[in-house]
C-alpha cells in the first residue's frame, strides 16, 4: 500500500502480507495513524520517507514504522560525531607534544 501527499488518515485493518519490499510506504504523508494492520511476511514493515507525526500501533507482525529520515539523522549524528571526536583527539595529542618540554 503505498500513499503519498496525504495527511490526518486512518489507515486500519488491512491485510498487506508476502510484499517483497514494502507492506506500507508512507510519502511526504503526516500525521497518519497506522493501526490494527496485518502485515506478515514483507521485506519491511512501514516505511516513511519524509513524513511527520505519524503514529503506529498494533500492528501484527510488524516493528512498526522505519523512518528513512530519522534513520539518515541518527547515521549523519554519528558520522558528525565520529569526526568531532577524532578532531579533538588529534588536536590533544599535538597540544601534548608540543607541551611535553614542561614536563
Amino acid at each position: 500500500m503505498h500513499i503519498s501527499f496525504s495527511n490526518n488518515n486512518l489507515i486500519s485493518e488491512n491485510t498487506i502480507n508476502y510484499n517483497t519490499e514494502i507492506g506500507i510506504s508512507l510519502y511526504e504523508s503526516d500525521y497518519n495513524i497506522v493501526i490494527g494492520n496485518n502485515l506478515k511476511g514483507n521485506g519491511n514493515c512501514i516505511e516513511e520517507q519524509s513524513c511527520e507525526g505519524n503514529k503506529f500501533g498494533n500492528n501484527d507482525y510488524c516493528s512498526y514504522g522505519v523512518s528513512v529520515k530519522f534513520v539518515l539523522k541518527i547515521v549523519l549524528w554519528v558520522l558528525v560525531g565520529s569526526i568531532i571526536s577524532v578532531f579533538l583527539i588529534i588536536t590533544l595529542m599535538i597540544y601534548l607534544r608540543k607541551n611535553s618540554s614542561l614536563f
